[in-house]
């Protein structure tokens, strides 16, 4: 398995939006491709800005370039995402999974 991270930069007053927008733009798109084992988007909120960081799982290389073309280790990019980003990285990161636990229990996030 190949996980695959990407990070953006927001304004903090923009940053409730960028989730719901990831979810309909680049991790959607990710979800709905073949070979794709799920996606992680973390958030972390600083005084000025926020980062999220998007991470999805995928089967193989041949999936990740289904989803991302040849130049699968440039950044997915969309139309809008000027709109919500302050920046982001250009390029992405490609990491084997080495390890992968406990993500099929049930956990309440958010309490």
């Amino acid at each position: 398995m190949i996980a695959r991270r990407w990070r953006v930069w927001a304004s903090r007053e923009q940053a409730d939006a960028v989730g719901p927008y990831l979810r309909a733009t680049g991790s959607g798109d990710a979800l709905r491709t073949p070979g794709n084992e799920g996606a992680l988007l973390l958030r972390c909120d600083d005084v000025e800005e926020t980062l999220f960081e998007l991470t999805t799982l995928w089967r193989s290389m041949d999936a990740i370039r289904e989803f991302a073309g040849e130049g699968y280790t440039r950044a997915v990019l969309y139309e809008n995402d000027e709109q919500y980003f302050l920046r982001w990285d250009e390029r992405v990161e490609h990491f084997e999974v080495t390890s992968l636990e406990d993500l099929n229990q049930q956990v309440a996030l958010g309490s």
